[in-house]
């Protein structure tokens, strides 16, 4: 009997720790609906847990679900329910019904770009966006009583914030926002101004500050940093950045040439936190850097029977990729582009339309084979009329 007793006990304590991890059993109550341009939309009525969401899955949780829409009737969202699956979503759209968002909800989530908080919700709650890398902009609705904890430690990109007047608990939560610019305090709470290791400067009215009073904005200045290059054989032409400010995402040109070869993006090995194809330098560095050019050698060539070869060879570049995206269009601002992947070092296109001009771009394939969404910086753009 007593063996029994303690089976029941473990399994007992199991169902309560993952209940409370991500979610309990799913419920009869709340569905989950996806599409095949990758949205999410749950319907239902009380807490949404994570299990039912992987209740309705058929892939992996999370897998290329880049939009959410969480409709009416949904009044919680349960602890950890989108954190560490939902690393593709873009969008959320929360529901006038919700009440709670649980700790930790969406943290990790790095893509997510931006949030309304539903005017039934009082607390942002312990990391509730922690690690929402993507995040530029939360709007707090009038009502919100509580920020906890690290509720945005991490959201890299996150420029501005408006803390609304019925605030009363505010338990550091920004900390290591590095994008973080300004701060408008309308609660009567003093909040304290984070400097992200020293790496910026707060000022109220032209004056340093450390913490902001109520009816006050203060502003951040990032500390400046150097820039230099080695353009491994390539030549400078036009302006390249000499210097950046911590915390300004600040863009990187691409004014350099090499004979024979585009530049595709810069490598920087004091950078560990971003992949080592860079076009803009990560918000949160903090160090002098210098630069190296991703040289590729790229041609486009007309080959027999209305067709294009494109060559595309990184074997000698500072780190290969080996996968490169084109596209190629009609028109000059390669509206009604096509899209293909080259995993070798050329690609023949063919049926092109003769004594038609194209224009072709090369960029590095960041996402997956069937992902759709080209975000990549495009360059080398050449033009060709088909000849037969």
């Amino acid at each position: 009997m007593a063996k029994v007793r303690w089976l029941l006990f473990v399994v007992c304590t199991l169902i309560f720790v993952y209940g409370n991890t991500k979610g309990i059993a799913a419920q009869d109550n709340v569905r989950c609906d996806f599409d095949k341009n990758g949205t999410m939309t749950v319907s239902g009525k009380g807490v949404l847990y994570w299990s039912a969401i992987e209740e309705s899955s058929e892939d992996e949780v999370g897998y290329g679900i880049k939009k959410v829409i969480i409709q009416e009737g949904i009044t919680e969202i349960s602890d950890g329910c989108f954190s560490g699956d939902f690393t593709d979503m873009i969008e959320i759209k929360l529901p006038n019904s919700l009440q709670k968002i649980g700790n930790r909800a969406f943290k990790g989530c790095e893509r997510l770009e931006e949030v309304e908080v539903p005017l039934g919700v009082l607390e942002i709650s312990k990391e509730c966006f922690s690690g929402c890398k993507s995040l530029e902009k939360i709007v707090f609705n009038k009502e919100l009583v509580a920020i906890r904890k690290d509720a945005f430690r991490g959201c890299e990109r996150l420029k501005e914030l408006i803390v609304p007047k019925k605030l009363k608990v505010w338990e550091n939560p920004i900390k290591k926002c590095s994008a973080l610019k300004k701060i408008v305090n309308y609660s009567a709470k003093l909040i304290k101004l984070d400097t992200c290791c020293g790496n910026k400067t707060w000022y109220v009215k032209g004056k340093k500050a450390s913490k902001l009073a109520s009816g006050k904005t203060a502003i951040s200045k990032g500390k400046k940093f150097k820039i230099s290059y080695h353009l491994l054989g390539g030549k400078k032409e036009g302006n390249l950045p000499s210097s950046y400010r911590y915390g300004s995402c600040k863009k990187l040109t691409f004014s350099a040439r090499k004979e024979g070869y585009i530049l595709l993006g810069w490598y920087n090995p004091a950078d560990k936190e971003t992949s080592y194809y860079q076009t803009s330098i990560s918000p949160s560095l903090a160090k002098n850097i210098i630069l190296k050019p991703f040289w590729v050698r790229y041609k486009v060539k007309n080959v027999k029977k209305n067709s294009v070869r494109i060559f595309i060879d990184d074997r000698n570049a500072i780190v290969p990729f080996g996968v490169f995206d084109v596209r190629y269009s009609k028109t000059k601002n390669m509206a009604n582009a096509k899209y293909l992947r080259i995993t070798d070092t050329f690609k023949v296109i063919c049926k092109l339309k003769k004594n038609q001009r194209y224009y072709f771009e090369v960029a590095y394939a960041e996402k997956d084979d069937d992902d759709d969404d080209y975000e990549s910086v495009w360059v080398g753009k050449r033009s060709i009329v088909i000849k037969k």
